[in-house]
């Protein structure tokens, strides 16, 4: 086996994921010392590795936090102190005091309702401020959920022996490097777009599948912009290489040789 049947095999990736004898182990690490090639590829593993952990990573705002444990010591416990009004005893003697102590009272009480009234409106406001951030909380965890199920299914197809990885190498000098994971069982074809440049805004990239040297649209794609580690593409059921080119939007019936970015063969 040659390097690059080496490198496509997917042991590469097993290594890295924990999931190699501690036998295919150590020949993984020999390998990585004796050749160049081995050491770039399982720096390039690393880097996308990462890349999903920091992409699939959330942190809750710390606004969120401090609201809520906020709510949590206000509870039950209003900052409004009860206001002793004192009385004094009614003198039939005096009756113009008697009125003048209950129009007091009265103002009193007003006054006292309106804030209660208006601290009441502002814990509603918390209230509900507090449940939209429960909803974006509850959201934030949908999407982190879903990337990592995305995740787990893309490592899922790199460590498979179901899938042939192909490597696609730049023809220029650009150093442009992608990856098709594609298994002959089920036809399915999965592409890591790798290093790919980011395309003008009027041009898309194109895979192509070539057999006895005719190609075969695979389909068109974008560069992520994170997320997933693999994007599918249409299944194809026989190939003896691979291709990449840089087509107009929506893509073309036949390849543009003089924009072929990458080429892998089986």
């Amino acid at each position: 086996m040659n390097l690059q049947e080496y490198i496509a095999s997917g042991v590469l990736e097993a290594y890295l994921l924990g999931q190699l004898s501690q036998e295919e182990s150590t020949r993984v690490e020999t390998m990585r010392v004796n050749h160049t090639e081995i050491q770039q590829e399982m720096l390039r593993i690393e880097e996308s590795l990462e890349l999903i952990a920091q992409k699939t990573a959330v942190t809750p705002r710390e606004s969120v936090r401090k609201n809520i444990i906020g709510n949590i010591k206000a509870s039950g416990h209003g900052d409004v102190n009860d206001e002793v009004i004192p009385m004094n005893k009614p003198n039939n003697r005096r009756l113009t005091y008697l009125v003048a102590a209950s129009l007091a009272l009265a103002l009193v009480s007003s006054a006292v309702s309106i804030k209660l009234w208006n601290q009441l409106k502002e814990t509603e406001q918390q209230l509900n401020n507090l449940l939209a951030q429960n909803q974006q909380l509850a959201e934030n965890f949908d999407q982190a959920n879903y990337k990592l199920e995305q995740t787990n299914k893309d490592l899922s197809i790199i460590v498979s022996e179901k899938y042939q990885k192909v490597v696609m190498k730049s023809t220029g000098s650009d150093g442009a490097l992608a990856s098709v994971y594609w298994s002959q069982e089920n036809t399915n074809v999965y592409l890591s777009s790798g290093s790919l440049p980011q395309p003008p805004t009027d041009k898309q990239y194109q895979l192509w599948a070539l057999i006895d040297g005719k190609p075969v649209d695979a389909g068109v794609f974008d560069l992520p912009d994170g997320g997933n580690l693999l994007l599918e593409m249409k299944s194809i059921a026989a190939a003896d290489a691979f291709a990449i080119t840089l087509e107009p939007k929506g893509g073309s019936i036949n390849p543009t040789l003089e924009e072929l970015k990458v080429l892998g063969n089986v």
